[in-house]
């Protein structure tokens, strides 16, 4: 398990090393879960999958061969990652690399700096304005609901939801195979830009632009 989460001295930071904390120990009752520096052990013990979440900062070239070797070398991985950093405290969101980007491209995937929206799939939350409260939806957390109900993974999963997601670009490459595993309605677009405002209480219709595909 790879984790470059913030720092927990601010509240931001607080709460990704809390989440971080809750998804080991949820995954920690069911496997043997250990976090790596991609150091020499992890060279030599070659874990049955590989997780990288988190990353708030771009890996080292280092930690990229690393990871680029083990991939050569059969090994399977789970990249959690964002190309958007979220700021609920600051109702902020700005673009940011991963450093992962290179080796990502070289299997087709293709992370986008953007922010996904639903409209139609939309969940309700609740935010104050002095002693008001009020009950809107908020495109940038929605449902999206499996593509394929065949596919034994999500077959028992009626809908996923997502905080702030971001699009991928996927391009053919010789030797893999791509599966859409969620996706949302047709009434869904995508955010753009060097910084987004993701303040509900900013939020306008004219922003959104819905591209008429899942």
């Amino acid at each position: 398990f790879i984790y470059n989460g913030t720092d927990s001295s601010n509240s931001a930071g607080g709460q990704d090393s809390l989440q971080f904390t809750k998804l080991m120990t949820l995954l920690g009752s069911q496997y043997d879960v250990q976090t790596t520096n991609l150091d020499k052990n992890f060279e030599t013990e070659q874990p049955e999958m590989l997780i990288v979440a988190g990353i708030k900062s771009p890996l080292n070239g280092a930690a990229v061969d690393a990871i680029k070797k083990y991939l050569t070398s059969n090994g399977r991985a789970l990249f959690l990652l964002d190309k958007v950093i979220n700021d609920p405290s600051s109702t902020t969101a700005t673009p940011k690399t991963t450093g992962l980007e290179a080796l990502l491209s070289d299997y087709g995937v293709g992370l986008n700096s953007d922010l996904v929206y639903d409209l139609a799939l939309a969940e309700t939350i609740q935010f104050s304005r002095g002693q008001q409260a009020f009950l809107v939806p908020y495109p940038f957390w929605f449902k999206a609901l499996p593509a394929d109900t065949k596919f034994p993974p999500t077959s028992q999963i009626r809908a996923v939801s997502l905080l702030w997601p971001g699009s991928l670009t996927l391009t053919q490459r010789d030797g893999f195979e791509a599966k859409t595993i969620v996706k949302t309605s047709r009434n869904a677009g995508v955010l753009t830009g060097e910084n987004f405002n993701i303040s509900p209480d900013k939020l306008t219709e004219a922003a959104f632009k819905p591209g008429g595909k899942e």
